[in-house]
């Protein structure tokens, strides 16, 4: 199997190397992601505060929750699945460390997801 299956050999009718490739199809649209998700948590942030401010405070703990909740929903599949917990069963460092970093993740989920982009560079 060729280490560039899937890459396309032809980019709008002209032929591209092997470098070109690996741009096009990986790290261009990675850094298109993380500009997207960098205005997306922009704009979400500046609403949410703009409903505070304007006195609505449902509207904005609305907005919040709907922030939070694919990261609550991912916290807990993860706690829940015992196939994502070290194989030693019992309260153990290894448990511990788990257990604090995807809180930490939790918390900070923002600065948790431009991670999984720095994998490409």
């Amino acid at each position: 199997m060729d280490e560039l299956d899937g890459v396309p050999i032809k980019v709008l009718g002209y032929q591209v190397k092997t470098r070109t490739q690996i741009i096009l199809s990986c790290l261009l649209p990675a850094i298109l992601e993380v500009f997207v998700y960098i205005v997306l948590m922009t704009a979400d942030t500046a609403l949410t505060v703009r409903h505070y401010i304007d006195g609505h405070l449902l509207w904005g703990v609305l907005t919040l929750i709907f922030i939070w909740l694919p990261a609550i929903v991912c916290f807990a599949s993860v706690m829940a699945s015992p196939y994502h917990w070290p194989e030693e069963t019992g309260c153990n460092t290894d448990s511990t460390l788990f257990l604090l970093r995807q809180c930490f993740n939790l918390i900070l989920f923002p600065i948790g997801a431009f991670n999984r982009f720095a994998q490409y560079y």
